[in-house]
């Protein structure tokens, strides 16, 4: 078993990664990071999370309910991000089970409601498990560990999150039949 994430260790791996305490310092940074390099492609965001919540320090930064009127926990700051992402940026809320519902919050609202305030052709991805910090690598989050864990939020319109065993379960049925034809 793998150590519960290590948000300094993980920060210490990537050298792009930038510590942001809370969710009101998040825009000032991401304005500081596009001045240096442009618009972003994906935005990813490792803090702690929960079914239907991303946290970011000792704060939240976005949640949802499951009533899809109701608005995005923080959604303006949502809305003040659309300016320094590409218009087909990712965002990625790499917090523990994001995608998943939980009694309280959902993670298939969260990811809908958070891709419609980031607007144009924005995609968000929530996680549907635990994240180690064996997930990350000196270029951020594995890219083989993308499709184990990451749900987007396309995929929620359709449908809530599938855990992580069913998952597992479905990746391994599409590779044997792709093997074995």
């Amino acid at each position: 078993m793998s150590a519960p994430l290590d948000m300094e260790a993980v920060a210490g791996k990537v050298p792009e990664a930038v510590r942001c305490s809370s969710p009101r310092d998040l825009i000032a940074l991401v304005d500081d990071a596009v001045s240096r390099s442009g618009l972003l492609d994906v935005l990813d965001l490792f803090d702690h999370g929960t079914a239907g919540l991303q946290a970011m320090g000792d704060s939240l930064l976005w949640a949802s309910d499951f009533d899809p009127d109701s608005e995005l926990a923080n959604e303006p700051i949502a809305r003040a991000l659309d300016r320094y992402l590409s218009p087909f940026a990712y965002v990625r809320l790499l917090g523990c089970r994001t995608a998943l519902d939980g009694s309280m919050r959902s993670g298939r609202m969260l990811l809908i409601k958070l891709a419609r305030a980031l607007g144009k052709h924005r995609v968000v991805f929530g996680t549907n498990d635990s994240i180690y910090q064996n997930a990350f690598d000196e270029q951020g989050f594995r890219t083989d560990q993308e499709m184990r864990f990451l749900y987007s939020s396309l995929a929620a319109i359709d449908g809530p999150a599938p855990d992580i065993d069913s998952r597992m379960a479905r990746i391994m049925k599409i590779r044997k039949t792709v093997v074995t034809g």
